[in-house]
């Protein structure tokens, strides 16, 4: 079967996943699975012109519903806390600036830019007030972090681990086994998530 054929059943894969998806990790699913090698051009071809996927930064696309889903009921300044968090990625101010146009294209909805960090020309009331939105979003994020901190998945620690080459053992500690069709206990999740060449961090 050609190339195309086992990269598509990869990025099928990944769709639908909240997470991200990258080159790397097709890749990795392509040679894991079928033992083929494919090129990072072919895999980021198919990923531009896949019309349920988006690309968010350079290089990090996403399931195009899943991500609409997460950012439509989210406050303009608590979004790009919700994407790092969701996506284990960092972005700049340039980079969320991309990333609501994306949204405004493809929802229509009405963001309020100026909660990027516009401060030239405020008044000095202004910027006490932006101060304590940027206060707030903080401390927002950080109760969404230690809230989600005992929400591991098995496909969450493994995408993250396909990305970032480790995870962490306290986080397959966390899983709620009761809740996972893929594994059934800690042991046998450690095995799975050491047999895809990631790192289990003690």
């Amino acid at each position: 079967m050609e190339l195309k054929y086992y990269l598509d059943k990869a990025i099928d894969e990944y769709a639908g996943r909240m997470g991200t998806i990258t080159t790397k990790k097709i890749m990795n699913y392509v040679y894991s699975e079928y033992n083929i090698d494919a090129n990072v051009e072919d895999i980021t071809n198919i990923l531009k012109n896949r019309e349920s996927i988006l690309e968010i930064v350079d290089g990090i696309f996403v399931d195009e519903n899943s991500f609409l889903s997460l950012v439509e009921k989210t406050e303009t300044n608590l979004l790009k806390s919700y994407i790092e968090f969701q996506y284990f990625i960092s972005i700049n101010q340039e980079q969320m600036a991309g990333i609501l146009d994306i949204i405004k294209s493809n929802k229509g909805k009405k963001l309020n830019l100026d909660t990027l960090d516009q401060s030239q020309g405020l008044d000095k009331a202004t910027i006490e007030n932006g101060e304590k939105t940027q206060k707030s979003t903080v401390e927002k994020s950080n109760e969404i972090q230690k809230e989600n901190e005992n929400k591991w998945t098995y496909s969450k620690i493994v995408n993250f681990g396909m990305e970032n080459g480790y995870v962490k053992s306290n986080w397959v500690e966390n899983i709620d086994y009761t809740l996972e069709k893929e594994v059934y206990d800690y042991f046998q999740t450690v095995e799975e998530i050491e047999d895809k060449g990631i790192e289990i961090k003690y």
